[in-house]
């Protein structure tokens, strides 16, 4: 019984998902769904929004690139959302002249942030810049910088600022999780139909050159697991150009 083979070439990274469909579908009978709660709903749009995010970075970025939060001052805290946005506008143009100093055209992906607490914050990524530049278009708090690793795979910064940030901003004000400037590269995916096996493989095949990302499912070897919509299984994997050390949230590295 043939299957589904999309595989999505984005920046140093492929990634292979394989999968029945109503046409092409196993001999085993699929499970049987029943219909979702709105919670599992919303964790599969947060999945499918965490993947498109994650193409979206490892198509653009790279190592030396940055991942910026820009805080304010209890003082200078916009008063409403949209202030905020209005701020992030002001942000976004101001970075605009600096990059078209260097003959450069900016791209960005940013996240709008507002804590239990009041606080706020713009999380926003960037190509490699001097931080006074940085600097030069914020005034109104502190400006942290963590830098790109050169795995070329940042699906672990995808999924913090979907699942940390961006939930948070669409339970309070709605609309998208992320946004990106226009000027994104956007992934090559390819769908094959492959008819030599009545199976597919479970495992996760390497390719000379690669490895097999294990984070994107460490409980089992990198390889994630599950049903589609439609009640049929699918496995998918990440393969990494090798390269260094692994991007951490937590030490910025």
């Amino acid at each position: 019984m043939p299957y589904w083979k999309r595989t999505v070439y984005a920046g140093k990274c492929k990634e292979v998902k394989k999968y029945y469909s109503r046409k092409h579908k196993p001999k085993e009978k699929r499970i049987k769904r029943e219909e979702p709660t709105r919670e599992a709903q919303e964790n599969v749009n947060i999945r499918k929004q965490t993947e498109q995010l994650r193409w979206k970075l490892n198509c653009n970025f790279q190592e030396g690139d940055m991942f910026v939060t820009f805080s304010y001052k209890k003082e200078e805290r916009p008063d409403t959302y949209e202030d905020l946005v209005k701020q992030k506008d002001e942000l976004i143009a101001d970075l605009r002249k600096e990059y078209k100093k260097q003959e450069r055209e900016l791209k960005y992906v940013y996240v709008l942030e507002t804590g239990s607490k009041g606080a706020r914050h713009i999380h926003m990524v960037l190509e490699s810049i001097e931080p006074k530049a940085i600097k030069r278009c914020w005034d109104r708090g502190r400006i942290n910088i963590r830098l790109l690793d050169g795995t070329g795979q940042y699906g672990k910064l995808a999924a913090y600022l979907v699942k940390e940030k961006g939930r948070k901003k669409k339970e309070k004000y709605g609309g998208k999780t992320y946004s990106t400037s226009r000027n994104l590269k956007q992934p090559i995916i390819k769908k094959e139909l492959v008819w030599e096996r009545d199976f597919f493989r479970e495992d996760a095949k390497s390719q000379k050159g690669y490895y097999v990302d294990k984070r994107h499912d460490e409980e089992n070897g990198g390889v994630r697991k599950g049903y589609t919509a439609t009640g049929y299984p699918y496995m998918e994997y990440i393969l990494v150009q090798n390269g260094c050390r692994s991007w951490n949230i937590d030490d910025g590295g």
